[in-house]
């Protein structure tokens, strides 16, 4: 590439912003707020399933004889003693 080529296109007028440079149409936007919409949705389903999931564990927890051992050891260490 010459100089003056490299200058010619260094002057050439270039897009402001994104979408003048992909000139973007009105069903690539809807597609894109689809695609948006797609995410949000799979963003609560994971949030609900992680919700189910440590509600589970701590149910399965406070359900477990580990958890019914080391309540009754707790218990037993708060518990003040007689004089």
């Amino acid at each position: 590439m010459t100089c003056q080529e490299s200058l010619r296109m260094s002057t050439e007028k270039k897009p402001n912003n994104l979408s003048e440079e992909l000139e973007i149409t009105a069903n690539e936007r809807q597609d894109f707020g689809d695609l948006l919409q797609l995410i949000e949705q799979m963003r609560q389903r994971v949030f609900s399933q992680l919700n189910t999931a440590l509600t589970e564990l701590y149910w399965d927890f406070v359900q477990s004889e580990k958890f019914m051992n080391l309540t009754h050891t707790i218990s037993a260490t708060a518990a003040p003693r007689a004089s």
